[in-house]
């Protein structure tokens, strides 16, 4: 029989090994994560199934020792995406997946910069309106996508689509 401090433990050691901030827009393809800061982080994402992990720091962490292909989209805190990185963002995306990997995107939290693509993303992958795609990424991330800005940005590319 296990003690409560043990299950207790257990139940600790399984959380403490998902980075802050993890979870999957489409399972398997497209995940979203804080910036990673420990090599666990990246263990548990290629453990995990993700091969290309982008950041959109302005400095891309550290991956020595871990088999994961890094790309650099920066953005600069409280930067805006724009239109044309969505778009890059896409097709990188559905590239990774094709040839069988999946992706995971940063920014700092997870909540700004990387929330937008995702966003972006729904709306274009799964033709969502912009609102609806923006509420998707809220279920996971309550405080993603935090500005009117921001949401405008959506907004702007489900209507570039449409040009």
């Amino acid at each position: 029989m296990y003690s409560v401090s043990r299950i207790a433990r257990r139940l600790y050691s399984s959380a403490a090994e998902i980075p802050k901030g993890f979870w999957w827009l489409k399972y398997g393809e497209l995940a979203a994560v804080s910036k990673p800061k420990a090599k666990s982080d990246l263990e548990y994402l290629k453990n995990n199934g993700v091969t290309h992990l982008v950041s959109l720091t302005e400095t891309v962490p550290d991956f020595h020792g871990v088999d994961l292909t890094s790309v650099h989209m920066p953005v600069e805190n409280g930067g805006m995406n724009s239109i044309e990185q969505a778009n890059d963002f896409y097709k990188l995306v559905e590239q990774v997946g094709a040839n069988g990997g999946s992706v995971a995107l940063h920014c700092g939290e997870g909540q700004g910069r990387a929330s937008v693509l995702l966003a972006c993303y729904a709306v274009k992958a799964d033709s969502l309106k912009a609102e609806e795609a923006i509420q998707r990424i809220r279920q996971n991330r309550p405080n993603a996508i935090s500005n009117e800005e921001r949401e405008n940005l959506v907004k702007a590319y489900e209507k570039s689509l449409k040009q």
